[in-house]
């Protein structure tokens, strides 16, 4: 690899690892302002799943950092269950790593600002979605609530894509990577960042003659 090349990759990933690191440095205040945003943001938005269901996001302080509990009720026969997630990894680590990657990437701050702004929307569908999944899968389940009926294989399938994007661990990263490559790049860029100085003038020539 060209000096250049690596340069330009190394001080990338070194300034990405060390905002994230910033970013998810328990700063006073932060988190628990986080937590309490993410339970207002899942009320509002599946309160009501369907016309049986019922979702509360209710505050809790349990083990393994679990600090949000999902409180579902099926209305038509009154049962009643509960899921205990991390509002910290389902969402505040997937923004803040999509945040890192935008403001390390050495483009133009005009670009920046604008791929942040999609992304965070981007990333905030993301988590949303897992959410979603993670909430109709306890739905769907017969042993848990049972209240939408769904066929073996579509409740198998549903149960499968939930473990991947909801559940595991390397979805927190992977999602907001491709968001952060979705929107920060154009066409062109990848040969603008890593052409070694003088790159264009060798290219010159053949350009004209063409």
């Amino acid at each position: 690899m060209r000096s250049k090349q690596a340069r330009t990759i190394l001080f990338f990933l070194v300034k990405c690892v060390v905002l994230y690191a910033l970013f998810v440095v328990p700063w006073p205040g932060v988190a628990n302002a986080y937590r309490s945003l993410f339970r207002q943001a899942g009320d509002g938005l599946f309160y009501r799943v369907g016309d049986a269901a019922l979702v509360k996001f209710t505050k809790m302080d349990g083990a393994n950092g679990k600090d949000t509990r999902v409180e579902l009720e099926n209305r038509r026969d009154r049962q009643a269950g509960a899921l205990e997630i991390r509002a910290m990894y389902w969402g505040y680590r997937p923004t803040v790593f999509l945040m890192a990657l935008i403001l390390a990437t050495p483009l133009p701050w005009s670009r920046r600002g604008k791929a942040l702004i999609w992304g965070l929307l981007l990333v905030n569908v993301f988590i949303g979605v897992r959410l979603w999944l993670r909430i109709t899968d306890a739905y769907c389940d017969p042993k848990m609530l049972g209240l939408y009926t769904i066929s073996d294989f579509w409740r198998s399938m549903l149960h499968g894509v939930m473990l991947v994007v909801s559940l595991a661990p390397a979805m927190t990263y992977i999602a907001p990577l491709t968001i952060w490559m979705l929107v920060m790049f154009r066409r062109g860029d990848w040969a603008v960042l890593l052409q070694e100085p003088g790159d264009g003038a060798k290219h010159t020539p053949a350009a004209a003659r063409s």
